[in-house]
């Protein structure tokens, strides 16, 4: 099991019937209930993972205060991951000539409306010499009209019915396939990784690894590899509208 899924009723058989299970990228927080007077219930489903395999040294005490000690630090596999991508990462044709000489672009990932409300507000005042890929996190064809609606000023194409000469003269592009993101990001001069006005951030490994700035919504916490970006001055947190307009535009 990955990270902080743990589900009861699968840990319990394969225990019964003496299938080992381990959790790989495991990574706990003082607020869960395996941690609270009353988890005994939750406390008892973790004692029957053979081996956790946590990413930081919070997660091992954590587990050692409920008195679980097998347990080891091997970070989160997803950075292999996306170090492996970068390495071998081949260039998308039809983006070849998107961004050329003095030009810019600004990579939004995994978005949703929120986040698009603000790529609009700051992609207003922005310079000339800016573009702009979105890849939003639906891909049905109501979401892409949806934003094709919100980006009209700018004439946006589609991905999947431009050639690359109408890509190379395009303002904005808008992905409507799934796959091509974590290359994708690779053409950015700042990325936004969507979902931090929802349920939490998406991949933001995949934008980080290129080292360029990332910009994410104000849900993050959950995400060691969100916090640590941050801590270090690599990722931008904003909390509303208007402040995450103010801080893309001050990245020109």
């Amino acid at each position: 099991m990955v990270k902080y899924e743990f589900w009861n009723n699968l840990i319990s058989y394969a225990h019964k019937t003496g299938v080992p299970v381990y959790s790989v990228s495991s990574i706990f927080r003082e607020n869960q209930p395996y941690f609270k007077w009353y988890g005994r219930f939750f406390r008892n489903s973790l004692n029957k993972v053979d081996h956790f395999f946590v990413q930081n040294r919070q997660s091992l005490d954590l587990l050692d205060k409920i008195q679980i000690d097998k347990s080891t630090i091997t970070g989160d596999t997803r950075f292999d991951r996306v170090i492996t991508i970068a390495e071998k990462s081949n260039e998308i044709d039809v983006f070849k000539n998107f961004c050329q000489g003095e030009e810019k672009c600004l990579v939004a990932g995994s978005t949703w409306p929120m986040d698009e409300k603000i790529l609009k507000l700051a992609y207003e005042q922005f310079g000339e010499e800016w573009k702009m890929i979105i890849a939003p996190h639906e891909v049905h064809t109501e979401r892409i009209n949806e934003i094709c609606s919100i980006f009209s000023n700018w004439k946006p194409v589609k991905l999947s019915n431009s050639s690359s000469s109408e890509i190379e003269a395009a303002k904005i592009v808008i992905v409507d396939s799934i796959g091509l993101l974590n290359r994708l990001y690779k053409l950015s001069t700042i990325s936004y990784v969507g979902g931090g006005f929802g349920k939490g951030i998406h991949n933001i490994l995949e934008a980080a690894v290129w080292g360029k700035p990332v910009f994410i919504g104000p849900n993050y916490l959950k995400f060691q590899e969100a916090v640590e970006l941050i801590n270090l001055g690599g990722a931008v947190s904003v909390s509303s509208e208007e402040s995450g307009k103010n801080a893309l535009i001050a990245t020109q």
